[in-house]
This record gives structure tokens, C-alpha cells and sequence, in this order.
């Protein structure tokens, strides 16, 4: 998963654990359906989500249950990272995920991850929260 949130492609996650691009794509598929996820950004963002969560063990009737528990994410603009601060103010300048993408030489799927990330790290859900005029004087 761990290539996936870092914006890896399936043909270069292929590549790197040397298997078939189809059993790539099988197994991203696989593991969004179990989580309930929509696409390949909201993937990214529960996995995040996960990945931070505090996690309890307990055994209840001789079974083993984990709890987790992921922390509210705080509005924290110092937070981001250089290259998430150019995609959100492009992204918040009106600016699509392809022009981004091309702008920044990079491709469009890494522009949707950064993206995820900077509304996660700020709280927001969509580029209209991010571009709301007084956005940046709530924090």
C-alpha cells in the first residue's frame, strides 16, 4: 500500500515487486472494495488514516479485537509540504489536475495524492473548501 499513497503507478509498483500489471490492479481493486472506497484517492487517504490510527488489542471470549483509533486531523497549513503547498494553491486558483500536473511535470495521479494529503492535513473535503475566500484567517 505503501506505494500507492507515494503516487506509484500500477505499471512502476509492478516493476518494483516484479508481477503482472493486471495483478496490480486486481489487488488494489480487491483491497478498495473491502474498505468501502471509491477510488484510488480515497484509498490512499483511509490508508493514512489507518496507518496513523491507534490501535488496542483485546481478547473477548477467546477471540482476538482490535480497536483503532485515528485522531481528528488539525488545520496545520506548516504542515504541508513545499510541492502540497504549489498543488493547493494551484488546485484553489481553479487550476485541474491535468494542468497541474503538466505545469508541474508530474503525473496527474501524483497531483490527486498530494491533493488527498493537503485536505486531509487541513480538514477540508473539496477545492471549494480550499479556495473559500477567509480559508486561510479560520486557521
Amino acid at each position: 500500500m505503501h506505494h500507492v499513497a507515494n503516487g506509484h503507478s500500477n505499471k512502476l509498483i509492478a516493476y518494483e515487486l516484479g508481477i503482472p500489471e493486471g495483478t496490480v490492479a486486481t489487488h488494489i481493486r480487491s483491497i478498495r472494495m473491502k474498505l468501502g472506497v471509491r477510488s484510488r484517492t480515497e484509498l490512499v487517504d483511509r490508508y493514512l488514516t489507518l496507518r496513523d490510527a491507534e490501535v488496542s488489542e483485546f481478547s473477548i471470549f477467546a477471540s482476538r479485537v482490535m480497536i483503532g483509533a485515528a485522531e481528528a486531523a488539525s488545520p496545520d497549513a506548516a504542515s504541508l509540504t513545499p510541492s502540497e503547498c504549489d498543488v493547493a494553491s494551484m488546485a484553489a486558483r481553479g487550476m485541474s489536475n491535468a494542468r497541474i500536473a503538466a505545469g508541474r511535470r508530474c503525473s496527474t495521479r501524483t497531483v490527486a495524492n498530494q491533493l488527498a494529503s493537503v485536505y486531509r492535513k487541513l480538514g477540508v473535503s473539496s477545492r471549494a473548501e480550499l479556495s473559500a475566500p477567509g480559508f486561510h484567517r479560520r486557521k
